[in-house]
């Protein structure tokens, strides 16, 4: 991979200035918030070489994901929708974003289908009035700020045009506990697609959680702005998607366990959990029989993120005691809080 540098920011009183969207970013992935804002340093994805010979005639999941994406954000901000789908598919045909002719059309039309639908959903669980208020927060040596969309009976509404991942999930908590420590108290939600189509329509069914209100919304903030700091000064040993799966186990242990506490087991959860943790950090893409060669359902582990590879290079096992428990303390609340929504049509 290559290596793009920037000048290196000074040092000084503005690192204890966080903003919103900055400390949900940081959770998102700590190893390109660090290298990427702190060291102004990008890595650029392996170059090939190749040069694509072949005719575009249909869309990767990626890029439908990005037009699916888009399509959405405009709708639900459109008075016209229709005039908004149409005008979407000149736009992306004259960017080359859609194969020509009728394959084009082809796809525009399933991309506007499906960013209709989930737009239908989302107007039904929300309502109208979602509006943007502007944070101002002190908490501690910090001064948070930044906006957050909340609904009319108080907490936020996100969304995402595709399945919900654990980053997903982490900024929602965020501008959750956010609105919390605004006074805009209430239940927050995210919403996305499911792991199955509905039966009738071939739609995705849709998913979602939702965030009970907190009793203390900034000692929840204060720890995690605690770890936006330490993460400013060295990489943190935080794997959202290998975080989440460690913390998930161990929370459904101690559940599991009698009075919810993990009493004696907790060790022998926490070995059990962290080893199905590592292999899944470690995971290889490995193609299954029956399949194309070369292709692969399995999700490459985290391991294998340039960001985090480059950050941990030359470490026999990130995940170590430091690993996990930061993944519990960090966690932990956020699962406390946290109720997974039973899929719909």
């Amino acid at each position: 991979m290559g290596v793009c540098r920037e000048p290196l920011p000074e040092p000084g009183a503005e690192f204890r200035h966080v903003r919103v969207a900055d400390l949900a970013a940081f959770l998102a992935n700590p190893c390109r918030f660090f290298l990427e804002r702190r060291l102004r340093l990008r890595l650029q994805a392996q170059d090939t070489g190749d040069v694509e010979e072949e005719e575009l005639f249909g869309l990767d999941a990626l890029a439908r994901y990005g037009l699916e994406d888009e399509l959405l954000g405009q709708l639900i901000a459109a008075s016209e929708p229709g005039e908004v789908v149409e005008a979407a598919r000149w736009r992306w045909a004259a960017a080359g974003r859609l194969p020509l002719g009728e394959p084009g059309r082809a796809e525009h039309a399933g991309v506007a289908q499906y960013a209709a639908w989930l737009r239908e959903k989302l107007v039904h669980a929300v309502g109208p009035g979602l509006k943007t208020v502007t944070a101002d927060l002190a908490i501690g040596p910090f001064r948070l700020t930044g906006t957050v969309q909340v609904q009319p009976r108080g907490g936020v509404m996100r969304w995402r045009a595709g399945k919900l991942r654990p980053p997903d999930r982490l900024r929602t908590w965020v501008e959750h506990l956010v609105a919390q420590a605004m006074g805009k108290g209430g239940e927050s939600g995210l919403l996305g697609e499911g792991e199955k189509p509905e039966k009738v329509t071939k739609l995705p069914l849709l998913a979602g959680f939702r965030y009970q209100p907190v009793e203390d919304p900034t000692v929840a903030l204060g720890g995690l702005l605690e770890q936006y700091w330490k993460g400013l000064a060295q990489p943190l040993r935080f794997f959202p998607r290998s975080s989440m799966a460690y913390a998930e186990k161990m929370f459904g242990a101690a559940e599991a366990d009698e009075g919810g506490s993990g009493g004696g087991g907790a060790d022998r959860d926490r070995a059990r959990c962290g080893a199905g943790t590592t292999a899944q950090f470690e995971q290889r893409c490995a193609g299954r029989p029956g399949q194309v060669e070369g292709q692969s359902s399995l999700p490459a582990g985290e391991s294998q993120d340039r960001h985090i590879a480059y950050c941990f290079r030359g470490i026999e096992n990130p995940l170590n005691a430091e690993f996990f428990d930061l993944a519990w303390t960090l966690l932990k609340p956020l699962l406390e809080c946290e109720r997974k929504e039973k899929e719909q049509p």
